[in-house]
């Protein structure tokens, strides 16, 4: 994972940094649930053929389009990673959804 994010960083448009929950920190949720909620992580995999892997990176709407300089070269480096670490034919994206429940 952290090989495909690397280069995803390097090859995508303007990519964003940092994580998903991006400033949410417990403070924030301390103070909108009146400190009544609970985080719970779910842990998950998705086995990928490398057309399965490719067609997901350009699902992005930061991917490269046909035509763009980095297109090729994101392919080429997908197949690469593909390559280095496929199991018969297919990899593992490990995924962690986090969800905040709480009461208002």
């Amino acid at each position: 994972m952290n090989d495909y994010n690397d280069i995803i960083k390097r090859l995508y448009n303007d990519y964003p940094t940092g994580s998903a929950r991006g400033h949410n920190t417990n403070d924030v949720f301390k103070n909108f649930y009146n400190n009544n909620f609970e985080i719970k992580n779910f842990f998950w995999h998705e086995t990928l053929s490398f057309e399965e892997l490719w067609g997901r990176s350009l699902s992005s709407s930061h991917a490269p389009v046909p035509g763009h300089p980095n297109y090729e070269p994101l392919k080429t480096a997908l197949q690469g990673l593909f390559e280095k670490y496929n199991d018969n034919g297919a990899i593992q994206f490990e995924y962690r959804t986090e969800v905040i429940i709480g009461r208002l």
